[in-house]
């Protein structure tokens, strides 16, 4: 099957092809998408790297860092919950937001640092979902994460930027 849809002389199909190596020669075509889909999606990343990795909250999981840093954690960003939801199923979709946070926060080895925004221009808040208070007419304050709450009474005190930036 994979030597029909991706031929081995055509040079394009060869990243396909090494991703599809995991099928085996007796793989149903939803399992052989299944298979690209998550080599494309969701690759294997190293662990002992130099540079910069940008990824989900989900894809963190396993790996670890010197320095994490997780930004945006504002309501409506982290955690992000659909509207429409039931009850039961936006209390479901808030734990496993609540779990991804978790994930994120230990893959840090030395350092942590969980960014938010403390205004976001109005019409882009609204546009991104972000949950908003007050403010004017162009500038809303944000609303931080209701994950920074629940790390208890002994989590460190915020610092601005710009007193990180100073130092």
């Amino acid at each position: 099957m994979v030597d029909a849809l991706f031929p081995e002389n055509d040079g394009w199909t060869l990243p396909i092809r090494t991703i599809a190596g995991e099928l085996g020669d007796e793989g149903e075509p939803c399992e052989l998408l299944e298979i690209i889909r998550r080599g494309i999606t969701q690759p294997e990343l190293p662990n002992d790297v130099d540079y910069v990795r940008v990824m989900s909250l989900h894809k963190s999981k396993g790996l670890t860092a010197d320095l994490v840093i997780v930004t945006s954690c504002i309501e409506g960003f982290i955690p992000t919950i659909e509207q429409g939801l039931t009850p039961r199923e936006e209390q479901s979709a808030l734990e496993e937001q609540r779990r991804l946070f978790y994930v994120a926060i230990t893959r840090t080895t030395q350092t942590l640092v969980l960014s938010s925004m403390t205004q976001l221009l109005r019409a882009d808040a609204h546009k991104m979902g972000a949950k908003v208070q007050g403010g004017n007419i162009n500038y809303a304050p944000t609303i931080a994460s209701r994950f920074f709450r629940e790390l208890g009474p002994n989590k460190p005190a915020a610092v601005r930027g710009e007193t990180i930036l100073e130092r």
